[in-house]
């Protein structure tokens, strides 16, 4: 419990207002925290499964996933901050990008 204390609860505090100030004033905490959770989880999932991240053919088919682990990176990012972008749009009433 300690370690989390000192070294995991913080790392999160400071995504959480990263999210925050990403995300803008209309966006309740709830949804700030989960979209905080969302961009942990993909970047401990992404780090834990290298390999089988990388390596997203075995599962999905040679053909349709074929990709170096920087085009997955990418991947992951565009896609997380499209979800972001489309969070904060609907909090302020304006139309996604």
């Amino acid at each position: 419990e300690e370690i989390v204390e000192r070294f995991v609860r913080p790392g999160i505090g400071r995504l959480i207002s990263l999210m925050r100030d990403v995300l803008g004033d209309g966006v309740d905490e709830k949804t700030v925290a989960r979209c905080a959770f969302s961009v942990h989880f993909q970047i401990v999932s992404m780090s834990l499964a290298r390999l089988p991240v990388c390596d997203v053919g075995t599962v999905f088919g040679a053909g349709l996933m074929q990709a170096t682990c920087e085009e997955m990176t990418e991947h992951a990012v565009t896609f997380l901050m499209a979800g972001i972008d489309k969070i904060a749009n609907t909090a302020t009433g304006s139309k996604a990008s």
